[in-house]
């Protein structure tokens, strides 16, 4: 048998660690969960069973002549629980790892579209099923890890592009705003192919073809799963134009008054008339039912259903340069 024990805290002094301590893994109480009787839950039992065993260990001088020592001023042995045998503890998560052979085989894996999980993985390796010294959870983690590393990357390689356009074009205009953490939260731009053209026709074309922008947001279909906003109109010749872009962190009130705070720094005035998609509406509208458990009112799916009338009848005095989706 061995002791199941854990490193769980330490506590330094002047930058330098003075107390460690170390205990079960299945120590603390169960945490109360939750449970969605409208959503499939796994039953899963917790591990946890409060059990008591721990280890305290301070670093401390017992006579000014002496270097300091570590010491075990408190040790409980004693377990509520049966103990895992030896060939089991590799599981504990102190003492599940990754190897960096494994990491970088994983990694080339996914990138080539292969399946990455504990069985497959171990299959792959001829290892036999808990050979592995680490758990499916620590794959998810490892994934999730590299996703944020390269997000991070790519939001800086896309400030770095904008910057460059601009220092290519000086009339190419952006604004981006970074958060406390110094990450990218949002950014406006000009769309990438009208790089050589920024300023001069789009900025005329907003001039002509601002009666009517079409504000849309697409909503998260990238891969960091931020929203994408466009603004564009249309010309005399029914074509599209498309005057600005823009990446959101999310979809609250402050954001949108920047977005549009900015739009009309960039393009000098304000458009007459701005028209919001009909994804929008469409994927707001059962949310909307759903917050006020409205599912079952007729006259609420009434509505619904004769949503195809409703904007008529509030911008029958502007302009929607033919535009009838609402």
């Amino acid at each position: 048998m061995v002791l199941e024990f854990v490193k769980i805290n330490m506590i330094k002094k002047n930058n330098k660690i003075v107390r460690r301590d170390l205990s079960c893994h299945r120590g603390r109480k169960k945490p109360v969960k939750v449970i969605d009787t409208s959503k499939d839950q796994t039953k899963r039992e917790s591990s946890r069973c409060g059990c008591n065993a721990h280890v305290r260990i301070n670093l401390r001088r017992v006579f000014e002549i002496f270097s300091e020592e570590w010491h075990v001023p408190r040790f409980v042995k004693q377990h509520n629980h049966e103990l895992l045998l030896p060939h089991e503890t590799h599981l504990l998560p102190c003492n599940r790892v990754i190897t960096a052979e494994d990491e970088e085989k994983m990694l080339l894996h996914k990138e080539a579209g292969l399946s990455i999980d504990y069985s497959s993985y171990g299959a792959r390796k001829k290892v036999e099923h808990s050979g592995l010294p680490f758990i499916e959870k620590d794959i998810r983690n490892l994934f999730m890890k590299v996703k944020k590393m390269i997000a991070h990357d790519d939001a800086m390689g896309l400030i770095e592009s904008v910057k460059l356009a601009k220092e290519e074009n000086i009339k190419f205009q952006y604004a981006c705003t970074i958060d406390e953490d110094r990450r990218l939260e949002h950014l406006f731009w000009c769309h990438v192919q009208s790089f050589d053209w920024c300023h001069v026709q789009s900025f005329d074309w907003y001039h002509n073809y601002r009666d009517v922008v079409i504000f849309d947001t697409t909503y998260k279909v990238n891969a960091y799963n931020m929203p994408r906003v466009i603004f564009m109109g249309i010309s005399n010749h029914e074509n599209t134009i498309l005057f600005r872009c823009a990446l959101l962190h999310n979809e609250t009130t402050s954001t949108f008054k920047w977005l549009m705070k900015t739009f009309v720094q960039a393009l000098r005035k304000p458009p007459k008339t701005i028209l919001n998609s009909p994804e929008e509406f469409e994927h707001n509208w059962p949310l909307t039912i759903e917050k006020y458990n409205l599912q079952n009112y007729k006259h609420v799916k009434g509505l619904y259903q004769s949503r195809h009338f409703w904007a008529p009848a509030y911008l029958r005095d502007y302009m929607d340069v033919a535009i009838k989706e609402i």
